[in-house]
């Protein structure tokens, strides 16, 4: 009878243990679930604020979005080298644009000042843009070019040239394609001296002839008056 007693209480005590069990399941997996999510919840904050910490660019669509909105602006003949740097959540952009090597500075400004404007405009993501002005592409530095002459070398060489003519209002220089294009502005009075026209084309033939680095030498006389 003994026995009997014992071996039923131990019965009763294995179904309570099993009872038990199958209770707390249900409670581990779902806590399993919830840490599972509390983890990769974590992850994705750390590698955003790591995003953030580190250098990224934006992706291939935005720099596409960018890149076309940039050609858009007027007197943008290309773009090279378009970098792009994200900021928290903007981005900072950095464009090489190339203009007709021939304008003048101040236009070649503006349209810089324009490009940027439109890409602010635009694009809400981008906090700044930083656009520099190119003649032509020169993603690959052309070391011809670098050993050019610089002003005070040209104006040297242009001496002889220049002794033959009135004092000049002013000299432009463009280097492009590995040479230097020199145009030269005269005075209203020097349109009207048909003789020295003729000294002056005449020298300017001689002077091209005698310097190899330049690959075009223009005299532009001023015709009508201020």
């Amino acid at each position: 009878m003994v026995r009997l007693v014992r071996f039923i209480q131990c019965s009763l005590a294995t179904r309570d243990t099993g009872s038990e069990v199958s209770a707390a399941l249900p409670d581990v997996l779902a806590a399993a679930i919830m840490g599972f999510m509390i983890l990769r919840m974590g992850g994705e904050l750390a590698w955003g604020a790591l995003q953030e910490l580190i250098d990224t660019a934006l992706d291939e669509e935005q720099v596409a979005q960018i890149r076309s909105t940039l050609l858009a602006t007027p007197g943008v003949v290309d773009v090279h080298e378009l970098r792009t740097r994200r900021m928290a959540h903007q981005a900072l952009v950095d464009a090489h644009v190339q203009v007709d090597g021939r304008i003048s500075v101040s236009e070649g400004h503006r349209i810089a000042e324009s490009a940027r404007a439109r890409v602010l405009r635009e694009h809400a993501e981008v906090l700044d843009v930083l656009v520099h002005i190119d003649p032509e592409d020169d993603v690959v530095p052309d070391a011809v070019t670098m050993k050019l002459p610089g002003r005070e070398a040209v104006l040297r060489e242009l001496q002889p040239l220049l002794a033959k003519l009135p004092a000049p209002r002013r000299i432009d220089l463009h280097y492009l394609s590995g040479h230097v294009e020199v145009e030269i502005f005269m005075g209203q009075e020097f349109a009207h001296d048909a003789e020295g026209l003729r000294r002056a084309e005449a020298a300017v033939i001689d002077q091209l002839g005698r310097s190899p680095n330049f690959a075009r030498l223009v005299l532009n006389c001023q015709v009508a008056p201020k």
